[in-house]
Protein backbone atom coordinates (compact mmCIF):
# COMPACT_ATOMS: atom_id res chain seq x y z
CA UNK A 1 0.00 0.00 0.00
CA UNK A 2 2.77 2.48 0.78
CA UNK A 3 4.32 1.86 -2.61
CA UNK A 4 1.00 2.74 -4.28
CA UNK A 5 0.72 5.99 -2.27
CA UNK A 6 4.31 6.92 -3.13
CA UNK A 7 3.58 6.35 -6.82
CA UNK A 8 0.46 8.58 -6.67
CA UNK A 9 2.45 11.34 -4.96
CA UNK A 10 5.13 11.20 -7.67
CA UNK A 11 2.56 11.32 -10.47
CA UNK A 12 0.73 14.25 -8.88
CA UNK A 13 4.01 16.19 -8.57
CA UNK A 14 4.76 15.54 -12.24
CA UNK A 15 1.25 16.64 -13.28
CA UNK A 16 1.53 19.84 -11.21
CA UNK A 17 4.96 20.65 -12.71
CA UNK A 18 3.66 20.19 -16.25
CA UNK A 19 0.59 22.33 -15.56
CA UNK A 20 2.75 25.08 -14.05
CA UNK A 21 5.08 25.05 -17.10
CA UNK A 22 2.13 25.33 -19.52
CA UNK A 23 0.65 28.27 -17.58
CA UNK A 24 4.02 30.07 -17.54
CA UNK A 25 4.50 29.60 -21.29
CA UNK A 26 0.99 30.89 -21.95
CA UNK A 27 1.57 34.07 -19.92
CA UNK A 28 4.92 34.64 -21.67
CA UNK A 29 3.39 34.26 -25.15
CA UNK A 30 0.49 36.61 -24.37
CA UNK A 31 2.76 39.25 -22.84
CA UNK A 32 5.16 39.19 -25.81
CA UNK A 33 2.41 39.41 -28.42
CA UNK A 34 0.64 42.25 -26.58
CA UNK A 35 3.84 44.28 -26.20
CA UNK A 36 4.58 44.11 -29.94
CA UNK A 37 0.99 44.81 -30.95
CA UNK A 38 0.72 47.98 -28.84
CA UNK A 39 4.11 49.60 -29.52
CA UNK A 40 4.93 49.06 -33.21
CA UNK A 41 3.61 51.98 -35.30
CA UNK A 42 3.70 52.46 -39.07
CA UNK A 43 7.06 53.12 -40.70
CA UNK A 44 6.31 56.69 -41.76
CA UNK A 45 9.48 58.10 -40.20
CA UNK A 46 12.02 55.53 -41.44
CA UNK A 47 13.47 56.61 -44.76
CA UNK A 48 16.25 55.23 -46.98
CA UNK A 49 19.62 56.97 -46.79
CA UNK A 50 19.52 60.25 -48.68
CA UNK A 51 23.13 61.25 -48.02
CA UNK A 52 24.17 60.45 -51.62
CA UNK A 53 22.08 63.44 -52.78
CA UNK A 54 24.20 65.84 -50.70
CA UNK A 55 26.91 67.70 -52.63
CA UNK A 56 30.52 66.73 -51.93
CA UNK A 57 32.19 69.74 -50.33
CA UNK A 58 35.60 68.08 -49.99
CA UNK A 59 35.43 68.47 -46.21
CA UNK A 60 35.32 65.31 -44.14
CA UNK A 61 31.98 64.95 -42.39
CA UNK A 62 31.83 63.49 -38.87
CA UNK A 63 30.82 59.83 -38.65
CA UNK A 64 27.87 60.62 -36.38
CA UNK A 65 26.05 63.73 -37.63
CA UNK A 66 23.15 64.67 -35.33
CA UNK A 67 20.62 67.42 -35.46
CA UNK A 68 20.97 69.64 -32.43
CA UNK A 69 17.81 69.40 -30.34
CA UNK A 70 15.87 72.52 -29.63
CA UNK A 71 15.90 73.66 -26.00
CA UNK A 72 12.27 72.58 -25.62
CA UNK A 73 12.90 69.09 -27.06
CA UNK A 74 11.99 66.30 -24.68
CA UNK A 75 14.50 63.50 -24.11
CA UNK A 76 12.97 60.11 -24.95
CA UNK A 77 13.89 56.46 -24.92
CA UNK A 78 12.87 55.17 -28.36
CA UNK A 79 12.65 51.42 -28.96
CA UNK A 80 14.25 50.07 -32.15
CA UNK A 81 13.57 46.74 -33.86
CA UNK A 82 15.94 45.75 -36.69
CA UNK A 83 15.29 42.59 -38.70
CA UNK A 84 17.16 43.02 -41.97
CA UNK A 85 20.56 42.37 -43.48
CA UNK A 86 20.59 38.67 -42.75
CA UNK A 87 21.14 36.82 -39.54
CA UNK A 88 23.87 38.10 -37.22
CA UNK A 89 24.48 41.38 -39.11
CA UNK A 90 25.97 44.10 -36.92
CA UNK A 91 23.69 46.97 -35.87
CA UNK A 92 25.00 50.49 -35.22
CA UNK A 93 22.80 53.31 -33.93
CA UNK A 94 24.25 56.82 -34.18
CA UNK A 95 27.69 55.32 -34.81
CA UNK A 96 27.73 53.03 -31.77
CA UNK A 97 27.62 49.25 -32.03
CA UNK A 98 24.47 47.99 -30.34
CA UNK A 99 24.37 44.28 -31.25
CA UNK A 100 23.42 41.86 -34.00
CA UNK A 101 20.25 41.16 -35.96
CA UNK A 102 17.59 40.32 -35.10
CA UNK A 103 17.93 43.34 -32.80
CA UNK A 104 15.55 44.71 -30.19
CA UNK A 105 16.85 47.61 -28.15
CA UNK A 106 16.45 51.27 -27.33
CA UNK A 107 18.20 54.58 -27.85
CA UNK A 108 18.03 57.85 -25.92
CA UNK A 109 17.33 60.86 -28.10
CA UNK A 110 15.49 64.18 -28.18
CA UNK A 111 12.12 64.63 -29.88
CA UNK A 112 12.61 65.30 -33.60
CA UNK A 113 16.32 64.41 -33.57
CA UNK A 114 17.66 62.34 -36.47
CA UNK A 115 18.63 58.79 -35.50
CA UNK A 116 20.97 56.95 -37.89
CA UNK A 117 20.55 53.15 -38.02
CA UNK A 118 23.25 51.18 -39.85
CA UNK A 119 23.15 47.44 -40.57
CA UNK A 120 26.45 45.83 -41.58
CA UNK A 121 25.83 42.37 -43.09
CA UNK A 122 28.61 39.80 -43.35
CA UNK A 123 28.14 39.81 -47.13
CA UNK A 124 26.67 42.65 -49.13
CA UNK A 125 26.28 46.39 -48.84
CA UNK A 126 25.94 48.59 -45.80
CA UNK A 127 22.27 49.39 -45.11
CA UNK A 128 21.56 52.85 -43.68
CA UNK A 129 18.22 54.22 -42.48
CA UNK A 130 17.31 57.46 -40.76
CA UNK A 131 14.43 57.90 -38.35
CA UNK A 132 13.11 60.86 -36.39
CA UNK A 133 13.13 60.41 -32.63
CA UNK A 134 9.62 59.98 -31.26
CA UNK A 135 7.73 58.18 -28.55
CA UNK A 136 7.17 54.49 -29.32
CA UNK A 137 9.01 51.97 -31.47
CA UNK A 138 10.70 52.20 -34.87
CA UNK A 139 10.76 48.99 -36.85
CA UNK A 140 13.33 48.54 -39.63
CA UNK A 141 12.75 45.48 -41.77
CA UNK A 142 13.03 46.55 -45.39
Amino acid sequence: MTRFVWRVVQLSRLAFSLLFAVVCLRFTAVAASESFRETVPELNDVLPNESSAEPDTGVAQPRNPRLEPTPSAEQLRMSVIVNMGGSRSEVFINGRRKGNTPFLGSVRCHTGESVKIEVVPALGELIVRHAKCRQGTVRVDR
